[in-house]
């Protein structure tokens, strides 16, 4: 996923390449459920994961997984899944490696889906959540412990745009060998890299800015590479992959990603339309010059409304003072 390219470059282009393609300028949209195989061989290894390919829409399609590769490029990933919403991306991103009896730390300031499948959907499956002030590191060294299996953070959270210390918590993270999975949603990769300080996966509601045209629904999984899981700790990620060995054993980097597709995805059935894909690949075109401008106008109207009499108080991380 890494090349020479800049993020606008990325942006229009991604991964793309038109020669696989029929030699098509454009994405072309594969609006198909099923694909075809060679021979029982070509099936069996598609399948297994021996080898890359379509194999069927609950699993992979070659729309989706453009708009996957140009996802994980911007945020400087070794690969992405996308999902039918940000929901469902965050739901299969736990349930891939988490199990009941265990415990996640979040931060408080998340988006309000999320809260509710924390505080409401994963305890009845056996995985308990505590939280702490996003905005206190104190309060986070005091709640962190052996028992804590991942730490959530959304970073410029949804609706009240606090920045947590990403550095200082991955760093805490890293120390104690927990993953670090940051909602990047509102900050876009246009304003953050959650990869450049120390996030191991970053998860993204593709429904706002990266498609930009409130079309459609979509999430997406994107793993920075970083994270080793250790087999007492996360059994799930040792489980025997297609062929016997296990999926870390098998697939080294892309372990996580490839049982997040062929054992979430798969089961659940969460899958990003095609169509969905083909949008969000199109808003993605134009995604480096929107967030200039929505920067641009959003400073601009919150340096006008924090000297207008009538306003007590404005929330804008970009103004003086801000905390």
């Amino acid at each position: 996923m890494k090349n020479n390219y800049g993020f606008g470059t990325n942006c229009v282009h991604g991964n793309y390449d038109p020669y696989q393609h029929h030699h098509s300028r454009a994405v072309p949209l594969y609006q198909s459920a099923a694909f075809v195989y060679d021979d029982v061989d070509h099936a069996a290894d598609l399948f297994s994961f021996d080898r890359e390919g379509s194999v069927y829409m609950r699993i992979d399609n070659p729309t989706v997984r453009e708009a996957e590769d140009r996802l994980a490029m911007l945020e400087k990933g070794v690969g992405a899944v996308c999902f039918a919403s940000g929901m469902a991306a965050a739901t299969g991103f736990i349930l891939n490696f988490l199990k009941a009896g265990d415990k996640i730390l979040s931060g408080n300031a998340v988006y309000g889906g999320v809260t509710g499948l924390f505080s409401d959907t994963l305890p009845n499956l056996g995985i308990a959540t505590e939280f702490f002030d996003s905005g206190d590191l104190g309060d986070f060294k005091r709640k962190i412990g052996k028992d804590v299996k991942l730490v959530w953070i959304e970073n410029l959270a949804n609706p009240s745009l606090l920045v947590p210390d990403l550095q200082a918590i991955s760093d805490v993270c890293k120390e104690m060998k927990i993953p670090l999975a940051v909602d990047n949603t509102i900050a876009t990769p246009w304003l953050c890299n959650p990869a450049d300080w120390g996030a191991d996966f970053v998860i993204h509601s593709c429904t706002k800015y990266l498609e930009g045209h409130g079309c459609i629904l979509g999430g997406a999984v994107i793993d920075c590479g970083t994270f080793e899981f250790d087999r007492a700790r996360y059994p799930l990620m040792h489980e025997a992959a297609p062929g016997g060995k296990s999926y870390a054993e098998k697939f080294g980097k892309k372990a996580f990603l490839t049982r997040l597709r062929g054992k979430l995805l798969m089961n659940t059935g969460g899958v990003m339309a095609p169509f969905h894909a083909f949008l969000l690949i199109h808003g993605m075109e134009s995604f480096h010059l929107r967030m200039e401008r929505h920067c641009a106008n959003a400073a601009a109207l919150a340096k006008f409304l924090s000297e207008h009499p009538l306003v007590e108080w404005v929330c804008y991380p970009a103004l003086e003072g801000h905390r």
